[in-house]
């Protein structure tokens, strides 16, 4: 299945908040925006699950789009795909899982000395051409 047809949007998000990598063909997006929500929303999640390990929020459906979200617990980041609703669960599952191994892959260092300057991230975008 075409990539196009797949990703409406996906964001890259540290557990600060601080967007790493964003994407969106269609339109332009508010990574700030974004980000603080889906960060304050994982930290809710976190509050009130108690703060268990691995308690972390999945999937948002809003309208006719799914919001599918992949935490890295070692690198401390959420990947999140937004994708019409009509696509199945587990083929978003496996774009956001390759997605994350080739993030990782590529940036691992990067991750770890991770200053808060984002730039470093810009040539994932090659990943969706």
């Amino acid at each position: 299945m075409n990539n196009n047809l797949i990703i409406e949007e996906f964001w890259i998000i540290n557990w600060d908040g601080i967007t790493l990598f964003s994407y969106s063909p269609n339109r332009d997006l508010h990574p700030s925006l974004m980000s603080g929500f889906f960060s304050a929303f994982q930290s809710f999640v976190g509050y009130v699950g108690k703060n268990e390990e691995g308690n972390f929020l999945n999937t948002i459906l809003i309208g006719n789009y799914t919001y599918k979200l992949l935490t890295n617990q070692l690198y401390k980041l959420h990947f999140i795909l937004k994708s019409s609703a009509k696509v199945k669960d587990k083929i978003i599952g496996r774009y956001l899982k390759n997605f994350e191994a080739m993030f990782i892959e590529e940036y691992r260092r990067d991750l770890i000395t991770f200053d808060g300057n984002a730039s470093q991230f810009e040539n994932f975008v090659k990943k969706f051409e």
